[in-house]
């Protein structure tokens, strides 16, 4: 990252802390564009972020497993998965389309406003990515510092033999 050579722990630190800084500024224009609580915007915005990189980290596990399909081959998975991204993106813009015509009463047609809110929207998507996976990926070796914490070992180990 930004060719520093920082120590994993820290690393991983300044990704988690880019990915937040960066939904955090997601958050503040949609709160002030929609007038919305700013603390309700932000956790929309940090849950549909963690949603969608687990949703996108299914996909791409399940793509690299499996072993039926030729290369280069789309199979009827990723179309399902593809489809549940693009309905993800057009019910976020509707939603903030509403909001706007809600509160600001906008002088230009429904579809201009659409159209607008749909583009800045997909740069902002665009744009989030590697924030989104960094901050994933941060995330993900977290849980795996979490698991091998010995009272979450003593927890998992008692909930996998309920007998014992």
């Amino acid at each position: 990252m930004l060719g520093l050579r920082l120590p994993n722990r820290v690393r991983l630190w300044v990704q988690l802390l880019a990915g937040v800084g960066y939904l955090a500024l997601v958050a503040v224009g949609v709160t002030a564009a929609t007038e919305h609580h700013f603390l309700i915007v932000f956790v929309g915005v940090v849950l549909g972020a963690v949603f969608c990189s687990g949703l996108a980290l299914l996909w791409l596990t399940l793509w690299a497993l499996r072993d039926d399909g030729r290369v280069g081959q789309f199979g009827l998975g990723s179309l399902f998965f593809l489809t549940g991204f693009v309905s993800i993106y057009f019910a976020m813009v509707r939603w903030l389309v509403v909001s706007l015509q809600q509160n600001w009463a906008s002088q230009g047609s429904a579809i201009e406003l659409f159209l607008v809110v749909s583009g800045i929207c997909l740069l902002l998507s665009l744009l989030a990515i590697p924030f989104v996976l960094l901050m994933t990926e941060s995330l993900i070796w977290f849980a795996v510092w979490l698991v091998h914490r010995p009272v979450v070992r003593r927890w998992l180990r008692a909930r996998r033999n309920p007998g014992r």
